[in-house]
């Protein structure tokens, strides 16, 4: 994402999809960006939403509030979005 916005890509510029991936891949000098691109764009896969959340470590409480488990599997991924820049 910051190689993307590091070409000028956000949310005031008019870019089409295949820009944005091609922005992605050259930032990370690779095409991992474009393959998925090309395998789910017109293929979407369903996403096991509820489990993503699950290795995140994101619940809900019954009264709606966000909790967050630092031993979930994927915490670290979760704080690093998260994480001020």
């Amino acid at each position: 994402m910051r190689g993307i916005l590091a070409r000028g890509g956000n949310s005031r510029a008019q870019w089409s999809t295949e820009r944005v991936v091609a922005a992605g891949d050259e930032a990370t000098s690779m095409s991992v960006l474009s393959e998925l691109y090309a395998a789910q764009a017109l293929a979407p896969t369903p996403v096991d939403l509820e489990g993503l959340w699950q290795e995140l470590g994101v619940g809900v409480e019954p009264d709606g509030s966000v909790i967050f488990d630092d031993d979930a599997p994927l915490s670290s991924v979760r704080r690093a979005i998260a994480a001020p820049r």
